[in-house]
């Protein structure tokens, strides 16, 4: 008798209370397995998307940084404009400069406001070198500094910079061909045993701004290459040729830092054009020249991630690098 009341409560079955408690705890460590799950792919969804976002920032680092670092190389005066430094539309655009050829001096004055030649060799001057080496080593009637400067033009216009060193002040002009000049001043064309007594650089008539002194006054061929954001694309605009090299950037923040002296306060500039600098904290009162750009502290910002869904949401933080860089070059002088 005992055996057939157990076996009559093995054939009901579970309780309906047993069977919403089963329910209720299936429920919860689905709940939860789901729960992890989710938090797993998030976690990796987030992890692959820093990973392609930290590539795209260290690229754009591996691009700028040399550049930043080597400005003013070749370069042998401190008042060369080394760097150019703006904000455009929130983020900076930055152009780095670097002496492309041996610099010529100016040999004659030339007067503001004038069309002056820009002469650079004179060899009637008696107080004076003649400004340039006349060495002819090719035997063409060329001086070889000439010659130098006349490869790299390649029968094009580039720009040049010309600068008194005694004033600081100088600007850019189109070089577009060599004019050749017997010691009477009568046009001639150089060749074997035949030199040029006055060379000067022709210039598309370009009106002077400024006084430059003979002897005092450099005369500049350069490299040149931009970096900014366009398109949110950064771009290099090496000598006027346009490279994309990272998409999907935000923003480009550079901060040059300027100290006149060690024991003067550093000034944070977001400026930098052949005035001096300006847009400083605190306010840069000394004469600015490149070589006292302590370093540039860049930051790039990538864009966030678009169409990923709920998962691996992205933080400021995430999308932003920043990076200090030292002018070499500026220990020189």
């Amino acid at each position: 008798m005992h055996n057939c009341k157990d076996k009559s409560n093995l054939e009901k079955g579970f309780s309906l209370i047993e069977a919403i408690s089963t329910l209720l705890m299936g429920s919860i460590i689905l709940g939860a397995a789901l729960s992890g799950f989710f938090q797993i792919k998030e976690f990796f969804g987030k992890d692959k998307l820093t990973t392609d976002v930290n590539q795209r920032l260290r690229t754009a680092f591996q691009s700028i940084g040399p550049d930043l670092q080597q400005m003013g190389e070749n370069v042998s005066n401190k008042e060369f404009p080394a760097v150019a430094l703006s904000t455009n539309n929130g983020t900076s655009e930055i152009t780095i400069r670097r002496g492309g050829l041996e610099p010529l001096t100016l040999c004659d004055d030339i007067s503001a406001n004038s069309t002056d030649s820009v002469a650079v060799l004179d060899k009637s001057l008696t107080t004076s070198p003649a400004c340039i080496s006349v060495n002819d080593s090719n035997n063409d009637g060329w001086p070889d500094t000439v010659k130098e400067w006349q490869n790299f033009r390649n029968g094009n216009t580039v720009r040049a910079y010309i600068v008194d060193t005694s004033t600081n002040k100088g600007e850019f002009f189109e070089y577009n061909g060599e004019e050749t000049l017997n010691s009477g001043g009568t046009t001639m064309t150089p060749s074997g045993g035949t030199e040029p007594d006055i060379v000067n650089l022709t210039t598309n008539s370009h009106t002077w701004a400024n006084d430059y002194s003979a002897g005092t006054t450099a005369i500049y061929l350069f490299d040149e290459s931009t970096y900014k954001v366009m398109n949110n694309t950064l771009q290099l605009i090496r000598n006027g040729e346009v490279f994309d090299l990272v998409e999907d950037v935000e923003k480009l923040d550079i901060t040059a830092i300027i100290q006149e002296n060690v024991s003067a306060t550093p000034s944070e500039c977001k400026t930098i054009d052949l005035t001096g600098v300006s847009n400083c904290n605190p306010s840069f009162s000394g004469d600015y020249t490149w070589n006292l750009i302590k370093s540039l502290d860049v930051e790039v910002t990538a864009l966030a991630p678009q169409d990923k869904g709920n998962f691996a949401k992205l933080s400021a933080e995430d999308l932003t690098l920043s990076q200090q860089f030292l002018p070499r070059n500026r220990l020189n002088f």
